[in-house]
């Protein structure tokens, strides 16, 4: 999973999910405000504009809203944040949702990711892809 500082926009790395530090934040100024990408290229181009003060699309704007939105929950729920983004098929309101829930232990929490995947799955066939 790639991490990106959304205060600074200067700095980001490559983690294994397992190897994630729990209090990461960045090496060039020091914060926490740190976003999840899942995509690549397109995603730190798009971060790149934004920190340069150039104009963004309207579609450039929502991609951004959503990567502070993801940025506040990782500086809120931290690593559980981001196995929670990294299972496929959650997006960003279902993370919130997952999130905001209370769980006993760790298999209530994966049971819960585990259900919104195979949700995902069962509906997916009736999108417009």
């Amino acid at each position: 999973v790639r991490v990106i500082c959304m205060n600074c926009g200067q700095w980001s790395a490559v983690y294994q999910i397992k190897n994630l530090p729990e209090n990461l934040s960045c090496k060039k100024c020091g914060a926490r405000l740190l976003t999840i990408v899942k995509e690549g290229l397109k995603t730190e181009k798009i971060i790149g504009k934004y920190f340069r003060k150039g104009k963004l699309t309207q579609e450039e704007k929502e991609k951004l809203q959503k990567l502070f939105n993801l940025a506040s929950l990782y500086l809120t729920y931290g690593k559980k944040a981001v196995i929670a983004y990294s299972v496929r098929g959650i997006g960003l309101d279902t993370l919130k949702r997952i999130l905001s829930k209370y769980y006993r232990d760790e298999n209530e929490f994966f049971e819960e990711l585990y259900n919104a995947q195979r949700e995902f799955l069962k509906k997916r066939k009736f999108w417009k892809i």
